[in-house]
């Protein structure tokens, strides 16, 4: 269960402005009807709506002008989206649905594909991901630093790093475009309802932003700038139960398990509290001197700081323990036409006690520069230079304690919805005496750490010529070609964390001690807590890990990809009544994949070498779109067009094992496909709209 984040507004609601104008407006239109004739009365030039009413108004001229079928989210100004990422914005766009993990929204996924389906562009240009593959965590984006989205549902030619599901398109604002200076200032605060789960992690939290915009030089050069703080409290009572099963169906019956129902084989429940921290800062400079030129350059920052703490028992009650483990007085309750051990008590398990320490640190850099020039009235040039990269970097640190010899629970299941109920009897997890740092379930470690580190960058150049027609069916054509590098790297170090002295079990020290975690929401009275970073080094000595299941971790995937493309605009007259437009175009995109990591011997373990393979192909993906005017707000959009999505990262790792097993003298073998080829689809999309 995640605690619920309580909104403590700072910034007046965006629908004041129209409620206060839909008031005074009625008032006046009240003192009018009285007397027609007042002379003083006064014809006002201009009225100006703001608030949600008109974001939700503007989203829909876009929509409706588009020659694509395409979703919307505008905002009314600059800082004006509520929500804490974009993430949760895009989750209540129609066809969308957000990714939720610990609780955020963070990948989007169009159309009830996977998010490595979907393409991901800010300003227009292809995004690196934080994630292991290709899928953008949209939750990196402040809400506040982003003006608009346009999800297309249907591409078109010039949609440079379009997905198979769909596309989403980021948009920071234009300056010149806003014509006067803008100041926005946000702040808001939350609350988490269930407290401090852990000692030391914190309930509040708050969010800040700051945004100027103005124009200079007879209003030949805009700049915007803008700064987004997020400072979010994490709380979380988990309970997970492993698996269940009938264990006598593998000749491994539990004494005292009755004959044909399924009983728990292991559980833990935890406290987790965690400390996100984000900073956000966006700057777009852009130049107009005349109708000629135009030139912008954007920037985008993001940088997020995660501190996790988790606390928390586990324990496995399977018969494979060793430790002859046994159930008396078990209950059996129906469910999904078995029968369920769901009271009773588990007798000879070890429950370890965990005291773990996780965090990842995430940077996102993006730099765009887009220079359009007008060459003679009809022929425009543009050039667009790109650069993204994203750097993240975890540490993730267990331990394991516990306490002498074997412990019996009782236990009571609900087989519905709720949080189970365990009785310890008399074992005390909380007592620092008792509960010692060692090694209970015998895993041949006293702890772990693992510091993953992942980057990934995109270099991007595009250039495009636009002829225009003056007459014919195709109001113009745009030819163009663009060049993306893309590299994304992996290491993973890993750590087998050992106590001194020849792992001899050890007491916490009485200054290291912090406040018992607290499990009650499972009947649980509380375990023993400490930091486990700050006891590292006191307790502990560190041996590098290199399994093989550790060495294939490591890999490189680089991608070169040249796209030439070609797009004619549709513009022309059906009947008297009915009005076309659309587009019609191709890209023929040529692709030289390539991965490198260990060869690995499967009997060793070890690393024997480096792989290096690739592979190149050729796609040619031709669209359509059309849109019929009927008059009216009528219209019928039609779309065809074939896409792709390349193969998840991971899948192309070059990273390989193989071997022969010694006695029973089988060939095994794991790895990736250097030689995948992307997802294909062919897409035909309908939409009428009123």
């Amino acid at each position: 269960m995640v605690a619920g984040a309580q909104a403590v507004g700072a910034a007046q609601d965006p629908t004041d402005d129209a409620a206060e104008l839909d008031a005074k407006d009625k008032k006046a239109k009240s003192g009018a009807d009285k007397d027609d004739g007042n002379a003083n009365a006064t014809t006002l030039d201009e009225v100006r709506v703001t608030g949600i009413r008109f974001s939700v108004a503007k989203s829909l001229e876009l929509k409706r002008e588009s020659n694509s079928i395409v979703e919307v989210i505008s905002a009314e100004d600059i800082g004006k989206l509520p929500d804490t990422s974009i993430a949760e914005s895009l989750a209540r766009v129609p066809g969308l649905a957000a990714q939720r993990t610990d609780g955020r929204a963070q990948q989007i996924a169009i159309r009830g594909l996977s998010p490595d389906f979907a393409g991901t562009l800010l300003n227009g240009r292809e995004q690196t991901s934080a994630g292991d593959n290709r899928g953008v965590e949209f939750d990196q984006y402040p809400s506040e630093l982003i003006n608009g989205v346009t999800i297309y549902k249907t591409p078109d030619a010039l949609l440079i790093g379009q997905g198979l599901s769909g596309t989403v398109d980021l948009h920071t604002i234009s300056p010149l475009a806003v014509g006067e200076r803008r100041v926005v200032v946000n702040a808001r605060g939350e609350n988490t309802s269930f407290g401090k789960l852990n000692d030391g992690s914190d309930s509040t939290g708050f969010r800040a932003s700051a945004s100027y915009i103005d124009q200079f030089a007879d209003d030949t050069i805009g700049v915007a700038i803008g700064y987004a703080h997020l400072d979010s409290p994490f709380q979380e009572k988990h309970y997970k139960a492993w698996w269940w099963a009938d264990t006598s169906a593998f000749g491994v019956p539990i004494a005292g398990q009755p004959a044909d129902t399924v009983a728990l084989m292991g559980a833990e429940a935890w406290a987790r509290s965690r400390d996100q921290v984000r900073d956000g800062v966006m700057a777009v400079l852009e130049f107009q001197p005349n109708d000629d030129l135009h030139s912008q350059i954007d920037l985008f920052y993001s940088h997020f700081d995660q501190k996790e703490i988790m606390r928390g028992l586990m324990w496995s009650q399977d018969p494979w323990t060793g430790n002859n483990v046994f159930l008396t007085d078990a209950q059996t309750t129906p469910a999904g036409g078995v029968d369920v051990v769901t009271g009773g008590t588990i007798n000879n398990i070890e429950p370890i006690v965990r005291n773990d320490s996780n965090r990842r640190k995430d940077d996102i850099y993006s730099v765009g520069w887009n220079t359009t020039y007008k060459f003679t009235e009809l022929l425009t040039g543009t050039l667009d230079l790109n650069w993204n990269r994203t750097e993240r970097t975890q540490s993730n640190l267990e331990t394991t304690a516990g306490l002498a010899g074997l412990s019996a629970f009782g236990f009571n299941l609900p087989v519905g919805a709720g949080f189970p109920t365990f009785d310890v009897g008399g074992a005390d997890f909380t007592d620092p005496s008792a509960v010692l740092l060692s090694d209970p379930a015998g895993w041949g470690r006293d702890g772990r750490l693992e510091n993953p580190v992942q980057n990934d960058e995109i270099k991007a150049a595009r250039f495009t010529l636009r002829r225009d027609f003056m007459e014919g069916p195709f109001s113009g054509v745009d030819i163009g070609y663009n060049y993306t590098e893309r590299d994304k790297k992996k290491t993973s170090t890993v750590f087998f964390a050992n106590l001194l002295n020849g792992r001899t079990p050890v007491a916490v020290a009485a200054g290291d001690l912090l406040n018992p975690t607290d499990l009650d929401f499972v009947g649980i009275p509380g375990v023993l807590s400490f930091n486990p970073r700050a006891g590292l080094d006191k307790y502990y000595t560190l041996t590098q890990n290199l399994s093989s299941d550790d060495l294939r971790k490591d890999f490189t995937v680089s991608e070169r990809i040249h796209t030439a493309y070609s797009k004619f605009d549709i513009d022309t007259s059906l009947s008297n009544s009915v009005a076309l437009r659309g587009n019609i175009g191709v890209q023929v995109v040529f692709t030289d994949q390539l991965s490198r990591a260990f060869n690995i011997d499967s009997r060793s373990g070890t690393a024997v070498g480096d792989l290096n393979r690739g592979a190149k192909y050729t796609d040619v993906l031709p669209s359509l779109n059309l849109v019929f005017d009927f008059g009216d707000n009528w219209f019928t959009r039609f779309g065809a067009a074939k896409t792709l999505a390349r193969p998840r990262i991971d899948d192309l790792r070059a990273a390989a094992s193989a071997g022969v097993n010694s006695t029973t003298r089988q060939w095994s073998g794991n790895g990736g496909n250097t030689d995948l080829r992307p997802w294909r689809a062919d897409s035909l999309d309908l939409s009428i709209e009123k």
